[in-house]
């Protein structure tokens, strides 16, 4: 099999990667915003009595829209929120502060610190501040020592805190792709969340548990070589800028073949679904 020709890692382009997720994942993010009052509801059980501030930390927050969700169901139980946001990326900052200005009404009386940077950039300067609410979604498999910023994480955690953590499910099929060997180089790792569960469990943690968020997603497009809303599929699939024109066609082809074939993919008509499965991994301190 042949290898991409010039491949260009989807994330030198923050633009594209923006609207990869955008167009991609739209579903399954109103799949984990309509799981938020969950979310919710497990950090205000374990809390306890309500904190004069309630401090929430979120790492990787993308364009902020099931942290505004979140945050929403979060004011209910707590008038004063402090949201510290760590998102490396200037376009998703970019959008979640205009999210915001948007829609005042959404997180009510919330005041946000912003951090353009990594949560490894972020860690070296935190001030040692503890967090009621500590919120990942989809960011482990980013992580350059994911041990040790799971640790760092729940050390940051006040008394009766929660950690949650959105990670993909092993019946994803994204997951199964990123860990095919016969795709080396493509996609990013895939990290089940049972190693995630392990790295907590390492540490004397009160208790964790894992749900599951189902989901299918239509992947139609991405066989018909003029949509361009199946390139950006296509893109972050492989995280790979302009994946169907940058690489060989033979991997092209290979890439289409194994999502036609995969047992993770739903025919209904002339149309084509795969499993979009996520774990929602709850840590409480």
């Amino acid at each position: 099999m042949a290898s991409s020709n010039n491949p260009v890692n989807l994330l030198s382009d923050p633009d594209r990667y923006k609207r990869a997720l955008e167009v991609t994942l739209g579903d399954r993010i109103k799949k984990v915003q309509a799981y938020c009052p969950e979310m919710a509801k497990s950090c205000k059980d374990n809390l306890g009595s309500p904190p004069d501030v309630f401090h929430f930390l979120s790492i990787g927050s993308g364009n902020g829209q099931v942290d505004v969700t979140l945050l929403g169901h979060l004011s209910d139980a707590y008038p004063k929120i402090e949201a510290t946001i760590v998102e490396p990326s200037p376009s998703m900052n970019e959008a979640f502060k205009r999210l915001v200005g948007e829609n005042p009404d959404s997180v009510g009386s919330v005041t946000f610190c912003w951090h353009q940077m990594t949560v490894e950039e972020f860690l070296k300067i935190h001030d040692g501040r503890k967090f009621h609410f500590i919120f990942m979604s989809g960011v482990i498999s980013y992580l350059k020592d994911k041990e040790k910023v799971l640790i760092d994480s729940y050390w940051m955690l006040a008394e009766n805190g929660t950690i949650t953590v959105i990670n993909l499910a092993k019946e994803s099929w994204f997951y199964q792709f990123r860990d095919a060997e016969r795709f080396p180089g493509l996609g990013i790792d895939s990290v089940p969340s049972s190693d995630v569960i392990a790295v907590f469990e390492s540490i004397p943690v009160k208790k964790t548990a894992t749900q599951i968020i189902e989901g299918m997603m239509e992947i139609t497009p991405i066989f018909d070589e003029n949509s361009t809303l199946g390139s950006m599929m296509l893109d972050l699939m492989t995280h790979t800028c302009n994946f169907r024109e940058s690489a060989h066609p033979t991997l092209v082809a290979d890439v289409l073949r194994y999502a036609s074939e995969s047992k993770l993919i739903t025919k209904e008509g002339d149309k084509l679904y795969m499993k979009n499965h996520r774990d929602v991994i709850f840590v409480h301190k």
